[in-house]
């Protein structure tokens, strides 16, 4: 039986968003509980870091991260999440990261100068039950000043 591994999930973010803290830019993630999306990580409104609430991290058989790595009183079990930066930057984990959470240096591949990133905790397979090693995700990221028309 294979034990339970982190996986790192890494987005391109749009330029234009400079990452000034308190709640900007907003970045929210879900995941699906089978009937609806549950927020698990969002900015927190008045620091600089992000709110973690691995309860409402679902797996698809209906098990959730707090079900399975519990609570911890620095951090929530089997979730991380890193502040902005560039490419190829090397970030630790925000506060609220379970501690067994790693670094993540942002991948070098061009298109989008910024990069934000979160890291699960994916349950083992037992061999029987697939959707406990599943989950299904939805990133949304929301700022202002939109820039749609370029004037030199």
């Amino acid at each position: 039986m294979e034990e339970a591994c982190w996986i790192k999930i890494e987005t391109q973010i749009p330029d234009n968003i400079a990452y000034t803290g308190v709640g900007n830019p907003k970045i929210y993630v879900y995941s699906w509980d089978g009937n609806e999306w549950k927020n698990f990580l969002q900015p927190h409104p008045t620091t600089n870091y992000f709110d973690v609430n691995n309860a409402n991290l679902y797996f698809l058989d209906g098990t959730t991260a707090a079900e399975l790595y519990g609570s911890g009183n620095y951090g929530e079990k089997g979730v991380g999440c890193y502040l902005p930066n560039n490419r190829g930057e090397t970030v630790n984990p925000a506060n609220e990261s379970d501690p067994e959470t790693s670094p993540l240096t942002y991948s070098q591949t061009y298109g989008c100068q910024k990069r934000w990133g979160f890291t699960i905790k994916m349950p083992q397979y037992d061999g029987g039950n697939e959707s406990k090693s599943r989950t299904k995700l939805k990133i949304e990221i929301y700022y202002e000043k939109e820039k749609t028309t370029y004037y030199p």
